[in-house]
């Protein structure tokens, strides 16, 4: 059986290299690169859902580790309600149970999300805190 000229075959040129590891280079940053926003946009919809604003509160506070809120990395938003501290614990405990989220507060999909709700500090009205972790480890920076 005929193969060839192997010599000849194998021999390929420096050029031919160079636009294979383009090439490589190329798909490799491709694959990670989507695998990456799809993590994100993820974490996003995740901590959106087992994280919601109170109605009519107001933002005091926002921080974030990486590229966005509630995106990968870690999250803490600040609120505040004229409602009593009661009455926002209660709407959040019943917005778990209505919406089916297994705890209100832990792990929901690939965030582990936490909400804490205290006397705001004039006495008047509650804080709200919530905070989301989601994959912070594959923060590249």
């Amino acid at each position: 059986m005929y193969h060839g000229d192997l010599e000849h075959s194998r021999n390929y040129s420096t050029r031919t290299w160079l636009l294979f590891l383009l090439a490589v280079v190329i798909g490799v940053t491709l694959c990670s690169t989507s695998v990456y926003a799809a993590l994100e946009i993820r974490c996003y919809q995740d901590t959106r859902q087992s994280l919601p604003v109170y109605p009519g509160a107001e933002v005091l506070q926002e921080e974030y580790s990486f590229i966005r809120a509630w995106g990968i990395g870690e999250t803490q938003q600040i609120l505040y309600s004229p409602d009593s501290t009661n009455t926002v614990r209660a709407w959040y405990i019943d917005y778990f149970f209505e919406n089916d989220l297994s705890t209100p507060d832990g792990f929901q999909g690939v965030a582990n999300t936490q909400w804490f709700v205290t006397d705001a500090s004039d006495g008047e009205g509650a804080q709200i805190v919530l905070y989301a972790d989601c994959s912070s480890d594959m923060e590249l920076w």
